[in-house]
């Protein structure tokens, strides 16, 4: 009886000495890298938002992250994330990339610590605005800081967010009767009803429209600078010549300034053996929702341009969360027309009604109906609601 005691307990004892040798052995695969003492070892919900870490995971649901790296050969590198429901995800990170997150606790610590200064462009703490950035995001946030390089945001369901200066390209404060509605990017005011606007497509974004029931375009953003169109009229019936069966454009447009865009734009078309076309150039002021735009043209017709150039003139404003009003008017010498008309817009799809004025009577009759579609890039960090042409271009 003795003997089989013994036995066992040698047993027992043989095994534990194998577990606690091969859990060593497991343990020793890899090591704990602390990206900063700042931070330590492991890296909390609450210091993930004071340094802006690791905007690819909900500030909101993260509970904490560590770093380890491998020991063998190729020295990885990876972040375990846990999150507040008990999940779990692991990230792998170059070297260079684990450098940028010690760099960013660096810089925020600099910034933090810095004394206080005249800040450029100062924006009212406490205030909700609608952001875009130099990327195409857009998001709509609370500012709570600002400082020399940076303005920091509460988003909603993100949480907070860094914005460098340098990134901004638009900032609109909202009012409070647009925070209880909520806000959305509906574009970049490229056209008004025919005529388009200095304002660029952005890269990568494409708008397709169907005008009247004869009539599809589409156009194009090169780069954030120059944009190309395409109008394709149907025919009726066996009338396959009729004018403007196929037309192409382009638009070239740079900003001059915060809210001032200027541009050249030019169309073709080529119908009964002919060419037709246009070039004008063109001024806008303001933004993407309130605009002025001013340009001049000539019309170019049996291998001549016009010796009386097109004044237009037009803006849009827009008034509501989907509503904006739109007019635009052509003067050519004493004569003038103009379109009145709303456009009701949401983030990607977007119709447009226009009535016709003229100068010689009182006619005021419908004489513009658009449907469009928006598609490509338009990015956005969504925190709304917040209560919680024909021309192409």
């Amino acid at each position: 009886m003795v003997r089989l005691f013994l036995s066992r307990l040698l047993l027992l004892s043989g095994a534990y000495v194998v577990s606690i040798a091969y859990s060593q052995a497991q343990q020793a695969t890899s090591r704990v890298l602390i990206v900063s003492p700042l931070v330590g070892e492991t890296i909390d919900q609450q210091e993930k938002r004071y340094f802006g870490l690791f905007p690819y995971f909900a500030t909101n649901d993260f509970a904490e992250g560590r770093f380890t790296q491998s020991l063998s050969s190729d020295s990885t590198i990876t972040l375990h994330a846990t999150f507040l429901n008990g999940t779990t995800r692991s990230r792998l990170f170059t070297a260079a990339q684990f450098e940028q997150v010690r760099q960013t606790i660096e810089q925020r610590r600099q910034e933090l610590t810095a004394p206080r200064v005249a800040l450029p462009g100062q924006y009212q703490i406490g205030a909700t605005y609608a952001v875009e950035l130099s990327d195409g995001t857009s998001f709509v946030g609370e500012l709570t800081d600002q400082r020399l390089t940076t303005l920091e945001f509460t988003v909603q369901i993100v949480g907070p967010r860094t914005v460098q200066r340098t990134d901004l390209k638009q900032m609109q404060r909202l009012t409070p009767h647009q925070v209880r509605r909520g806000w959305d990017p509906v574009g970049n005011g490229t056209r008004l009803l025919l005529a388009p606007t200095a304002r660029p497509l952005r890269r990568g974004e494409t708008l397709v429209q169907a005008v009247g029931v004869l009539t599809l375009a589409a156009s194009h953003g090169l780069s954030d600078k120059l944009s190309i169109g395409a109008e394709f009229d149907i025919p009726v019936g066996n009338n396959f010549t009729r004018a403007g069966l196929l037309s192409l454009s382009g638009k070239f447009a740079v900003p001059v300034g915060e809210k001032l865009h200027i541009g050249a734009h030019a169309g073709v078309f080529r119908a009964y053996d002919l060419l037709f076309g246009a070039v004008y150039g063109l001024g806008t002021y303001g933004t993407a929702d309130h605009n002025l735009t001013a340009g001049l043209g000539y019309g170019y017709a049996f291998r001549r341009f016009s010796d009386i150039p097109t004044l237009v003139i037009g803006g849009a404003t827009r008034v509501l969360r989907r509503l904006s009003l739109i007019n635009e008017t052509y003067i050519v010498g004493s004569t003038f027309l103009g379109l009145f008309g709303a456009r009701v817009a949401a983030p990607r799809l977007s119709g447009s009604l226009g009535l016709v004025y003229t100068n010689d009577n009182s006619t005021v009759a419908p004489a513009f109906l658009e449907v469009a579609y928006r598609f490509g890039q338009i990015k956005s960090t969504r925190s709304i609601p917040i209560r919680s042409g024909r021309s192409l271009h």
